[in-house]
């Protein structure tokens, strides 16, 4: 598995390569992994074990590569996640998908970032132990199995799919004309100088946090160099025709003039974030393991891009 990674190197159009770059680091020692082990409860599974031993600490791997053990990272800087996962000796809840898990995670350890605030799982304790599990939560998505994969099973998968798509690089069909976006100012909705004062407290706010939340609406986050919006359930209600509620001061009224717009029609809060509502689509795609996916939105859908503070302030 080393020689064929080391025989991707050039390959950046596989998705993920542009992160881990087709890099390893050094393995660990038999002492750094049994470390590891007696600080976070709980025996590796062998397949992970071998990996950390005989290949890389972390490094390239499916999705963005493989964390560091104990370490994560899906957008804003590499974090300990000691808090949010394990002890890896106490057994993981689950067999099948489940909606939600509110707490600690025991049980399981992240080891990759797949993208979209998703990252795979792996288990090491339970009748699951060894196997991979995605972790969707952070968009409401709950735990589901990876196709009942292991360890060894997913690395296959994974340089399986980066070798076909090396030698023959996706190419989508277009099923929809592009349209240039049409950006409407936000201060055509809003008063200017209420948009500049909300947009300003929104950065105060975020100089001594990470997030900024606006109730039932979202919450606007940190993430890097980066801002992100995930929508509340008040929004997702209202691309179902529901009205937005009553406050939420600027963001609400920016976002409910949104909806009275021709469908592309983008509105953008200057420093903040630049938004539209896209239109009903069906897109084929390939996933990170090389499987072919129809994804499907059943109704309107919100499109928010991020912006970058230190380009736009």
């Amino acid at each position: 598995m080393k020689q064929r990674i080391e025989k991707l190197a050039n390959a950046m159009s596989v998705f993920g390569a542009a992160h881990h770059k087709w890099q390893l680091a050094e393995p660990w020692s038999e002492d750094e992994v049994r470390k590891f082990e007696k600080s976070h409860g709980g025996a590796l599974p062998e397949q992970y074990r071998r990996w950390l031993l005989e290949v890389g600490a972390s490094g390239a791997g499916p999705g963005n590569g493989l964390f560091t053990p104990g370490m994560l990272d899906n957008g804003g800087g590499p974090k300990p996640w000691k808090r949010r996962f394990g002890p890896l000796g106490k057994d993981f809840p689950y067999t099948a998908e489940v909606d939600k898990h509110a707490g600690k995670l025991p049980g399981a350890m992240p080891v990759s970032d797949l993208g979209c605030g998703i990252l795979a799982l792996l288990v090491t304790a339970g009748a699951e132990r060894g196997k991979i599990w995605v972790d969707d939560r952070a968009n409401r998505c709950g735990l589901r199995p990876e196709d009942g994969l292991t360890f060894d099973a997913w690395i296959e998968a994974w340089l399986t799919a980066a070798e076909r798509e090396a030698k023959d690089p996706w190419k989508p069909a277009k099923d929809h004309e592009n349209v240039p976006d049409v950006v409407i100012p936000a201060s055509e909705v809003v008063e200017a100088s209420a948009l500049q004062a909300f947009v300003d407290q929104v950065h105060a706010a975020l100089a001594d946090g990470d997030v900024v939340s606006f109730g039932k609406l979202g919450e606007i986050r940190k993430r890097g160099p980066s801002l992100s919006f995930q929508q509340g359930k008040a929004l997702h209600d209202a691309m179902d025709g529901k009205a937005l509620p009553s406050g939420g001061g600027t963001l609400a009224d920016v976002f409910r003039a949104l909806f009275d717009q021709p469908r592309w029609h983008a509105l953008e809060i200057p420093g903040l974030l630049r938004t539209w509502v896209g239109e009903d689509k069906h897109v084929e795609m390939r996933d990170y393991l090389g499987r072919t996916q129809l994804v499907g939105r059943a109704g309107p859908f919100l499109v928010v891009q991020s912006v970058r503070p230190s380009n736009t302030r």
